[in-house]
């Protein structure tokens, strides 16, 4: 009789621990995210910098990279479920087939890639760039802006000699005089400048097109947990335009580069959102891939199908300004 009220007991103790676990929420698979040292991506740095995905009840665990492009490389190579880019590797990536969702904007910026030129190249002006070294990144924004910069100059490409840099490398690159001139985003060209003192001088700069700093997932991704880095992602974007100077501070931490104390926060507009800026950039970056045969499809791919809308509408609606 003891013994089957006890079993009883214990039936019952199984039962009501087994409703209990039931009820609770399930602990969300670790997501990893493939994070750049840009300032234009900032909002996702602060979001995992002050525990904000964490408050979500997400496990991100962080990969940081020294550009976008790295980044998504990780992304196709399976090393992480999510990424942060600007728009011309996801170009390339569009043109190989590649699968990829976009999923926010987390800021634009006209002023993020300037040209440069070094005072000891003897480059007075555009005209004086035939025969120099021009740097530039492959594959990037940089690439994108060094040719539109030539082609709006008037400048022949095949008069300068392309001088494809690493970011990594870039101090090294610099301080070696590897090139007389260079097309490049920030914060590379705040860390060239660094090297150079103030051995250097801008050309002007046309407002050629605005780069795109954006989140990129995996088709694996759940939109549930998408909502979730992007609550968090929002969180952090609140952050950086209401307290600018604790934001400001927080990013010295938060990048590692030297140069981060060197670039300006205001020269980015950050705004979680998906806008037609996104598509028309997306659109006219794979009219000039294939113009100089830099990838060997023979149309356009249709970058709408590229983006996930649904987690963003979800969290912010009019976020959400897309038209075909």
């Amino acid at each position: 009789m003891l013994n089957a009220l006890l079993m009883g007991r214990w039936t019952l103790a199984w039962v009501l621990g087994l409703c209990a676990a039931l009820v609770q929420p399930a602990q969300a698979a670790p997501l990893t995210l493939a994070l750049a040292e840009v300032v234009g991506f900032y909002p996702a740095i602060l979001a995992a910098d002050l525990g904000y995905f964490a408050k979500e009840g997400l496990d991100v665990r962080v990969i940081r990279c020294v550009n976008g492009k790295r980044c998504l490389k990780h992304l196709m190579d399976g090393e992480a479920d999510l990424s942060t880019t600007a728009d011309m590797p996801l170009v390339f990536a569009a043109h190989q087939g590649k699968a990829f969702d976009v999923v926010a904007t987390l800021s634009t910026s006209t002023k993020d890639n300037i040209f440069f030129v070094r005072s000891d190249s003897g480059i007075q002006s555009v005209q004086d760039l035939k025969g120099k070294r021009i740097g530039f990144v492959a594959g990037t924004s940089s690439h994108y802006f060094t040719d539109t910069f030539l082609n709006f100059y008037r400048v022949d490409p095949d008069s300068v000699q392309k001088v494809q840099l690493d970011p990594a490398q870039i101090e090294t690159l610099t301080r070696e005089g590897r090139y007389d001139a260079a097309g490049l985003y920030e914060p590379l060209a705040s860390r060239a400048k660094a090297v150079l003192g103030d051995q250097w001088r801008v050309l002007p700069n046309p407002k050629l097109y605005t780069p795109t700093f954006n989140l990129i997932s995996s088709k694996s991704v759940s939109d549930a947990d998408l909502v979730k880095v992007l609550k968090a992602i929002s969180k952090a974007t609140d952050f950086i335009n209401t307290h600018p100077d604790q934001a400001k501070a927080q990013l010295k931490q938060g990048v590692s580069t030297s140069a981060a104390d060197l670039v300006s926060l205001d020269q980015y507009d950050f705004d979680l959102k998906l806008s037609q800026t996104l598509l028309s950039t997306l659109e006219a970056q794979s009219r000039w891939a294939l113009r100089e045969k830099l990838v060997d499809a023979k149309s356009e791919p249709d970058f709408l199908s590229y983006i996930r809308v649904g987690p963003l509408t979800l969290l912010h609606k009019r976020a959400v300004s897309l038209m075909k």
